[in-house]
């Protein structure tokens, strides 16, 4: 086979391209103006190189990969659908992927769709969905919240319910028929699932935190798959600057095969992390570390315990430019802070001791020192 080159160019004419591309993401039709959704076959799947197809490339999640294997060995020898499965995992952790390798595994159409998932939809899909395909249905907990402006009752979870168990859809007319499919759930907040939802699906393999090794490993399999060898020292700097998260570290690896026609070393992970990425090789973001250092400087208080530093999370994302958007900096910024003892929640958001010394080394570097 031979090898797929890219041109070179550099850090910064990349991040000017990438800038200017539109990731608008798609909305959902207007009521007459909707098309079904489509079935990601598995020539479709085999488009993205860096997408593992079989349960033997993935990379990682030993004992979700061994206890599905089994299963769908199963599923193929009794020729029945997959129990509804329920994939609980952080943002980029490979829930869609590990979807995808189940579905190609058992040799079935997927189908994606985000919640709440209204009748019309479900319609769709009962015409297009034949028996043991998949539904992937993302951010599953959004069909439980009871709040959801703009949508009908018909996105009720019991709706879902029926389809799950009894294989029906109740309509104005009755019951309708629907295809014996598999509904896969993925989540990044599992506990706003009810306890009736969870109960419905019966396999709930986690996807654990990936480790730096594992992470290293996905670095130089992408590389091998776009056609450049990642050496093992860059590969281990993406790892360390992904936040333990595989979707970063195949951006890393696409930004460098952008930026190198075969071997990427570790000058240029140091360009494609400091340079394109704004990354620390720890893995901080600008965001991260503006917070950090604002906190530091101009968070200052005396109290009579000592000296804390702290600000109300509004004030916070108003100082690094999110317009006291909240909401970014819960979501977006402060959970890695949090998870490396940088920072606590306490009034609003503190520094620790730990954040303390890592936001003067932030100030240090960025005066030269």
């Amino acid at each position: 086979m031979s090898r797929q080159t890219y041109p070179v160019e550099s850090a910064a004419d990349l991040q000017r391209r990438m800038a200017a591309i539109d990731y608008t993401r798609i909305s959902e039709p207007a009521a007459g103006d909707r098309t079904p959704p489509k079935a990601s076959s598995t020539e479709d799947r085999s488009k993205n190189p860096m997408r593992p197809e079989t349960f033997a490339e993935v990379i990682g999640q030993d004992a979700a990969v061994s206890m599905m294997e089994r299963v769908v060995k199963a599923c193929i020898r009794r020729e029945q659908p997959l129990d509804h499965t329920l994939l609980v995992g952080a943002a980029g952790t490979g829930k869609s992927t590990f979807s995808h390798v189940i579905a190609h595994e058992l040799g079935v159409e997927v189908y994606e769709v985000e919640a709440p998932v209204d009748r019309d939809t479900l319609l769709e899909l009962r015409e297009t969905m034949q028996d043991r395909d998949i539904l992937r249905i993302e951010e599953i907990h959004q069909q439980a919240v009871m709040e959801r402006r703009g949508k009908s009752a018909a996105t009720q979870p019991e709706v879902l319910y029926a389809i799950m168990e009894d294989r029906v859809m109740p309509a104005g007319a009755g019951l309708l028929d629907f295809p014996a499919i598999t509904i896969i759930g993925t989540t990044t907040d599992e506990g706003m699932l009810p306890d009736p939802f969870l109960a419905r699906f019966p396999i709930r393999p986690r996807l654990e935190p990936y480790d730096v090794e594992a992470l290293a490993r996905m670095a130089r399999w992408n590389g091998d798959k776009l056609g450049i060898v990642v050496t093992p020292t860059a590969a281990r700097m993406f790892a360390q600057a992904s936040r333990g998260v595989p979707r970063q570290v195949n951006n890393y690896v696409k930004n460098a095969a952008m930026l190198t026609e075969d071997v990427v070393a570790d000058d240029t992970a140091g360009e494609v992390l400091h340079d394109l990425n704004g990354v620390t090789p720890d893995g901080l973001t600008t965001d991260m570390q503006r917070m950090l250092t604002f906190l530091y400087i101009k968070g200052k208080h005396t109290t009579s315990k000592g000296v804390v530093y702290r600000a109300s999370v509004n004030t916070i994302a108003t100082a690094i430019g999110k317009s006291r958007d909240s909401k970014a900096i819960s979501l977006r910024v402060e959970p890695f802070l949090i998870e490396q003892g940088l920072i606590q929640i306490g009034q609003g958001r503190v520094l620790t001791d730990a954040g303390i010394e890592r936001a003067r080394e932030l100030l240090d570097k960025a005066e030269g020192r």
